[in-house]
């Protein structure tokens, strides 16, 4: 069963190669610069990476994709646990963040840290299996100096065990261009999350 809304982009991530010098005694190819093919899923509002091959019996994002029989429940993924919505929340006080039912409850404190410490999230998703990523997207606005100040804190405490920062292009809310925008991406999960948490709370102490 193919699914229309399986596409796939090229993806840009760029290492710190002094790091990779530093942690492997090599300096790495094209200065860090690698470039991969990934799967998009465009039925996702930020667009997520998916791995189903454009498979709709292997959907990792809509279970009723998966069934072979139409749903007689008008009840979706969407509207139950993960509700899409069509732009960002602005959260005010901040504090909301901790309680908020759009963002993952895993992902809470994370959120409201990095949105504490001045940068501004657009999405996050702490991975809908086991097996996936869990992310957070921040808003072009944000300064690229201060995620560098951040990831040397962060490398300083915690070496590479805080997760991975990238930044590439995507297409704005109103998908008329396209804007660079950082993200911060995590595979072992709740210890990066954890990492990367004091090393927020670290940050915030310095600024």
């Amino acid at each position: 069963m193919k699914c229309d809304c399986y596409h796939t982009r090229t993806k840009t991530t760029y290492l710190d190669p002094a790091t990779v010098s530093y942690m492997t005694g090599k300096w790495p190819e094209n200065n860090g610069k690698i470039e991969s093919e990934v799967g998009v899923c465009l039925g996702t509002k930020e667009r997520e990476e998916c791995d189903c091959g454009g498979d709709k019996t292997k959907c990792t994002f809509y279970p009723e994709k998966r069934r072979t029989e139409p749903v007689e429940s008008e009840s979706s993924f969407e509207n139950t646990n993960h509700e899409i919505i069509e732009d960002p929340i602005v959260f005010d006080p901040i504090e909301d963040i901790l309680t908020s039912k759009y963002i993952d409850p895993p992902m809470r404190e994370l959120v409201y840290w990095f949105n504490k410490c001045g940068f501004r999230t657009l999405w996050c998703c702490y991975g809908h299996t086991e097996h996936q990523k869990c992310y957070i997207i921040f808003s072009p606005e944000n300064n690229d100096k201060n995620f560098e100040k951040l990831f040397q804190i962060a490398y300083k405490k915690h070496k590479l065990s805080f997760g991975s920062f990238s930044k590439e292009l995507r297409m704005n809310n109103d998908f008329t261009e396209f804007e660079p925008r950082w993200e911060w991406t995590a595979l072992t999960k709740d210890s990066e999350i954890y990492f990367m948490k004091s090393s927020l709370e670290e940050y915030y102490k310095l600024t």
